[in-house]
């Protein structure tokens, strides 16, 4: 019943604003502008924007205004004319949805009428599943402009000054120095229970590998054993340690999209609940069982339905060893 409140409520304001949204859009089309906006608290989602708007810069001569939770993400990104904080202003967010239109995106994994890519993938029976199936995630990420732009080879794009460049250089000149490697052992599971390895897999993949091992998340995290601690750094530090790094470690998640964005080669445990094309980048390089099990993909964003998560489970760190460079 609350859901029908809202949706009858969202077309009331919706229908009340017509006449403001008649002249936003007017306003913004005269200006030669483009509002694209993301309402979305993930980092990697986030980062993928970065590289949608490349290509919309690419294919459109208007100056892109973003609205996003992240604009740090977006400094000293020249294709963006202005950039938004959108973190904590609801009636904002709220207030962009409805006047959304031609020229005003939101940027969202709603798809085909699905709350997002996982839902659509496990629920669509028909031939448009195929379709997409093996897609990557920014396919979905940019919403309806996902037929106007091309996902083949996609990647992410991060920017750094020359103060910036300065400053870290200074700040972390004794890690730069040496050749380390990041590797975070811990994952998101607000949205899916599935993604994560296990951390006792990483800390017996660190105990037989030997690299500098830098371990990088948020300060409270579970801290592996004989590494180094770089935990809650800002996000423009840790996109420099990234750019820096000899390689990285990781569930599927954000490092992946940040690696990408400077062509930088990771080894990402592939969870069984989606195709590694749905995450993968020319530099991300997919440790997964062998031979797949047979219910993966599952889209699953409950807990598993087996026994154990075997399509993890039977990834062991020895095996893990043998994919990372040496050289």
């Amino acid at each position: 019943m609350n859901s029908l409140y809202k949706m009858f409520f969202y077309k009331i304001f919706k229908l009340l604003l017509f006449p403001i949204k008649k002249i936003v859009h007017l306003f913004i089309k005269k200006r030669k502008i483009i509002i694209l906006f993301r309402r979305s608290n993930s980092l990697g989602d986030n980062i993928i924007l970065t590289g949608i708007i490349k290509q919309v810069a690419q294919k459109v001569n208007n100056k892109i205004i973003l609205f996003t939770n992240f604009p740090e993400i977006f400094e000293n990104n020249n294709k963006i004319y202005k950039v938004f904080n959108l973190k904590k202003k609801k009636l904002l967010s709220f207030f962009l949805k409805l006047i959304e239109g031609d020229n005003i995106f939101e940027m969202n994994k709603e798809f085909e009428g699905y709350k997002d890519a996982l839902d659509y993938l496990r629920n669509e029976k028909s031939i448009i599943k195929k379709k997409y199936e093996n897609r990557h995630l920014a396919e979905f990420i940019s919403g309806n402009l996902h037929k106007e732009l091309k996902f083949e080879n996609f990647k992410n794009e991060i920017f750094f000054n020359d103060y910036e460049i300065k400053n870290f250089e200074i700040k972390f000149k004794n890690l730069i120095k040496t050749n380390f490697v990041i590797v975070n052992p811990h994952t998101r599971i607000e949205f899916t229970p599935n993604k994560g390895w296990g951390f006792e897999n990483f800390q017996k993949l660190v105990d037989i590998s030997d690299f500098n091992w830098c371990q990088v998340g948020n300060k409270n995290d579970r801290k592996l054993n004989n590494v180094n601690y770089y935990l809650d750094l800002n996000l423009r530090e840790l996109f420099y340690l990234v750019s820096e790094a000899k390689f990285l470690v990781s569930n599927e998640g954000y490092l992946n999209h940040i690696a990408s964005s400077f062509e930088k080669k990771i080894y990402v445990i592939k969870p069984g609940i989606v195709p590694k094309e749905y995450f993968s980048y020319k530099n991300t390089i997919a440790i997964e069982r062998d031979p797949p099990i047979e219910c993966s993909p599952c889209y699953l964003k409950t807990p598993c339905l087996k026994k154990e998560r075997y399509c993890m489970t039977d990834i062991k760190p020895e095996k893990a060893k043998l994919f990372l460079d040496t050289k």
